[in-house]
């Protein structure tokens, strides 16, 4: 967990911890973000040098003071799932509560602003892929997630190879669609006959403008519209207004909307639009279709991201500059191109610290326990062997389960 990019900044201040403030075992290191009530750190366990996490602090509040209990109570659900967030600690102070998560990359919509363009379908039906399996993991845990969208996913670090997978964050607008009886069986809850609003207008089913129940349906035609904003952008992404929203979202036509990118998403979006609050979505049927997009374009898994074919032209360039300017160094006669040289490293100095300033080790993540009791198969599969994207193996991803059939 870390800052996300779609979280507007609070009207009133929000009282910031400075770096060095201790909160039980764990000492404040930076500022990653705010949020509606709440505010994102960057944190250092005091009794262990060097390992970093998230801390999320929620201050009280009668409108959000149970939204970070929503999130631990999901997290901890969902604990024992591999590739997902995953929860360390948490606490209640005085004036607020927090939790500590793994710390994770940067999302979406801060890696398409960086990028300031679309992705392209290479990039696009990967995150249809991790998005779906995480969303898969949410489900059989029993819960729905209410608001998917770019800032609510992340790369799963910044650096290493976990920073090829993505995961899902922001739990705090889940709820639970499944009830236990007496006999302890799970059943499927009550719909309420009316609800407040709960997700983002840009992405969320029609479900939601009607201010009825979410099921795991919504979940994923809010995966789908998110996909669709970060490759061609939405045809409503500019308006503000939750009833113009609403009408361009009915008066857009499929065609129209998916004009330019893999027909498989279109055949999914309308697949997705039959089915009710109870109906489980079929998985596997969304998988196939988009692991048929991802063979048909002879994607593969191990291609760079857009966001990181940046990275290494930015790193290329500075490798290039720092290999001239220590030629130059030990040639005088270099001296001019050696000028030149120093510039374009200094140019190029701010963004290489950005990237550097967060770089934590990929033993951070707490996966002591991740294989225990998980009989899905990781979404890390479909990158380690990545030769074999086309075989059957990877369908347990999709595919298997572990709770009952609800």
């Amino acid at each position: 967990m870390t800052s996300n990019s779609e979280n507007s900044i609070p009207p009133t201040p929000v009282k910031v911890m400075r770096p060095g403030h201790i909160v039980d075992k764990w000492r404040i290191k930076a500022l990653l973000g705010k949020g509606a009530c709440g505010v994102v750190y960057k944190v250092e366990d005091k009794n262990r040098k060097g390992y970093c996490a998230a801390m999320k602090v929620e201050y009280d509040s009668q409108e959000f003071d149970r939204t970070l209990q929503i999130e631990v109570h999901v997290l901890s659900k969902m604990k024992e799932n591999r590739d997902v967030l995953k929860i360390i600690d948490c606490g209640k102070r005085k004036h607020y509560t927090y939790m500590v998560t793994t710390l994770c990359g940067k999302d979406l919509m801060a890696l398409r602003l960086k990028i300031q363009r679309g992705f392209n379908d290479t990039t696009a039906m990967r995150v249809a892929l991790f998005t779906l399996y995480g969303l898969k993991q949410l489900h059989e845990a029993g819960f729905v997630h209410r608001d998917v969208k770019p800032g609510n996913i992340m790369t799963a670090a910044n650096r290493g190879r976990d920073a090829r997978f993505l995961v899902l964050i922001d739990f705090g607008m889940a709820r639970s669609f499944v009830l236990t009886g007496e006999d302890g069986k799970k059943k499927l809850r009550p719909m309420r006959r009316r609800i407040p609003l709960r997700g983002t207008v840009r992405y969320c089913s029609m479900n939601v403008h009607d201010r009825t129940e979410q099921g795991r349906g919504d979940d994923l035609i809010a995966m789908i519209y998110t996909i669709v904003f970060l490759t061609l952008g939405l045809p409503w992404s500019q308006l503000k207004d939750e009833k113009e929203i609403m009408s361009m979202k009915k008066s857009t036509k499929d065609v129209t909307l998916f004009e330019d990118l893999p027909e498989e998403l279109k055949i999914i979006f309308e697949y997705l639009k039959t089915l009710g609050y109870s109906d489980r979505p079929n998985y596997e049927k969304i998988y196939n279709l988009i692991m048929a997009a991802i063979n048909r374009l002879k994607i593969n898994f191990m291609d760079p991201y857009e966001w990181e074919d940046e990275e290494i032209e930015k790193m290329s360039k500075a490798d290039k500059d720092d290999k001239e300017e220590k030629e130059q160094k030990s040639d005088p006669m270099k001296t001019a191109k050696s000028t030149k040289a120093v510039e374009a490293t200094i140019s190029g100095e701010a963004d290489e610290e950005k990237k550097l300033k967060d770089k934590d080790s990929d033993e951070q993540q707490n996966t002591s326990n991740v294989d225990k009791c998980n009989k899905l198969h990781s979404a890390k599969d479909l990158v380690s062997s990545h030769s074999d994207a086309n075989e059957n193996s990877h369908m347990g991803i999709i595919t298997k389960t572990r709770d009952s059939k609800i």
